[in-house]
């Protein structure tokens, strides 16, 4: 699987070098097979399974996840992240955008699948499985509270 062709690249989000991807030397853990197939753009229910649990769902192409900030933020280094399990199940499924709601704080955190399979992400096992985390000045951060602000971690600007 390659990424989609520039000429279909309308989403800000989709950040994938030309000719990555699934077999990119930067992720080889993403090349093994993957476990759950896909029914054409969905799996069953639409559901994302990261070793045998359900960690979020697809909708059209992207992959919705909800989490506790408090549990789920890495501190070091501050980032999210992510079963490679279930990011090749995404992918393979065509999610091309990941959305994580924080049920604590209600913040909303958005980027683009394929930065998971680049140089900003950082591959971990902290006991959960193959992971890759995302560091959080990748993610557009955004407060629906207030929509017109874009949050800004590294500037603690509001």
């Amino acid at each position: 699987m390659t990424t989609p062709s520039a000429s279909h690249r309308v989403n800000p989000l989709k950040t994938s070098p030309p000719g990555r991807g699934l077999g990119g030397e930067n992720l080889k853990a993403f090349s093994t097979p993957i476990i759950h197939e896909c029914a054409g753009k969905t799996t069953p229910n639409n559901s994302v399974y990261d070793h045998g649990r359900v960690i979020g769902y697809i909708r059209g192409d992207v992959l919705h996840r909800k989490m506790q900030g408090s549990r789920h933020i890495l501190k070091s280094p501050p980032s999210i992240a992510i079963g490679v399990e279930a990011l090749r199940q995404a992918i393979r499924c065509g999610a091309e955008t990941v959305f994580i709601q924080d049920m604590e704080s209600g913040l909303e955190y958005r980027c683009g699948i394929w930065d998971f399979n680049s140089s900003k992400a950082i591959s971990i096992d902290r006991g959960y499985g193959e992971q890759q985390a995302l560091p959080l000045e990748y993610f557009i951060i955004t407060d629906p509270k207030h929509p017109e602000v874009q949050l800004s971690l590294l500037d603690g600007e509001v």
